[in-house]
C-alpha cells in the first residue's frame, strides 16, 4: 500500500507538464546553497554527501550537480510521473524511486540546515502555466482544467493588468542534510 497521498499520486503524474511549468532555480540561490553545503564539509565514511528528498522532475538537481560535480549524489522521489520525467532527463544521476521513510540511510544519521526559500515570479500566462502544474489541479478533468485556468486568468488580470512581472505569494524552503 502506498504511502503518497491520493491526491499527489493522481496530481504528480504529468512530470512533462510540471518540468515545462514550474520555474528553475535563480543562478544566486544555486550558488547560496553550495556555499552552504561546502560549509558543512564532505563526511568521509558515507554513501552519500547529499540525498534530495522529492527530486521533482529535477530541476534542482541538475543545477545543482552541474556546480558540485565530485559529490556523491542520491535524488529521490516518490511520483511515478516525476521520477520518469527525472530519469528521461538525467540518467546520469543516481536516483531512486521511494518515500523519504524507504532511503537507504540508518535513522538520525543526518545533520539539517535550513535555508530560506526561493521566491518566484512572472507576468500572467507564466503564474497561470506554474498554478495550473500544481498536483491538485492535475486531479481535475481536462473541461474543469479550461474553467479553472481562465477564472485564474481574469482573476490576476483583474488584480495585475498588464504586468510585466508578478511575484508568486509562496517560497520554497531548502533544507540541507548533512550526513554525520
Amino acid at each position: 500500500m502506498s504511502t503518497i497521498h491520493k491526491t499527489a499520486v493522481v496530481g504528480f503524474t504529468k512530470g512533462d507538464l510540471y518540468e515545462s511549468s514550474r520555474p528553475s532555480y535563480t543562478d544566486l540561490t544555486v550558488e547560496r546553497i553550495i556555499e552552504e553545503f561546502q560549509n558543512l564539509g564532505q563526511g568521509q565514511e558515507v554513501k552519500y554527501d547529499i540525498v534530495e528528498l522529492g527530486a521533482g522532475t529535477g530541476k534542482f538537481t541538475n543545477l545543482i550537480t552541474k556546480k558540485l560535480r565530485n559529490v556523491r549524489y542520491l535524488a529521490t522521489e516518490p511520483s511515478d510521473g516525476f521520477y520518469q520525467t527525472f530519469q528521461e532527463l538525467y540518467p546520469y544521476i543516481e536516483s531512486l524511486q521511494c518515500t523519504a521513510s524507504k532511503i537507504p540511510l540508518k535513522n538520525h544519521s543526518v545533520k539539517d540546515l535550513d535555508l530560506d526559500g526561493v521566491e518566484f515570479g512572472g507576468n500572467i500566462k507564466f503564474l497561470v502555466q506554474n498554478i495550473m502544474s500544481v498536483s491538485v489541479v492535475n486531479a481535475l478533468s481536462e473541461e474543469n482544467k479550461q474553467k479553472l485556468g481562465e477564472k485564474v486568468y481574469q482573476f490576476l488580470y483583474k488584480v495585475h493588468g498588464d504586468t510585466e512581472f508578478i511575484k508568486i505569494p509562496f517560497k520554497t524552503k531548502i533544507v540541507i542534510y548533512k550526513v554525520k
